[in-house]
């Protein structure tokens, strides 16, 4: 498998590792063939990039920091954006 940024897939690609939002739901599973309307939402919702299949998937690549810590991470940051928002000051 491999890495690639959204904005240089191709339709027909496919999804080597399942792409989870930054609410925690599943946005693609692994397996799915890409097509032109996947990729732009993928680019649309801001994933930066994605695991395809390459023939070589026989390794499974360990993500550094884990999809609990992102998602943490994402949600704290979302929700200080919003306080911030409201009250114009974290």
């Amino acid at each position: 498998m491999i890495r690639i940024a959204t904005d240089k897939l191709k339709s027909g690609m496919i999804i080597a590792r399942t792409v989870i939002g930054f609410e925690g739901k599943t946005l693609f599973a692994r397996n799915t063939k890409l097509t032109d309307l996947y990729i732009s939402r993928l680019i649309k919702l801001g994933v930066g990039s994605i695991y395809i299949k390459d023939g070589l998937d026989d390794f499974d690549i360990p993500e550094i920091v884990s999809e609990e810590v992102k998602l943490l991470v994402s949600s704290t940051l979302s929700k200080s954006f919003k306080k911030f928002s409201l009250n114009k000051s974290l």
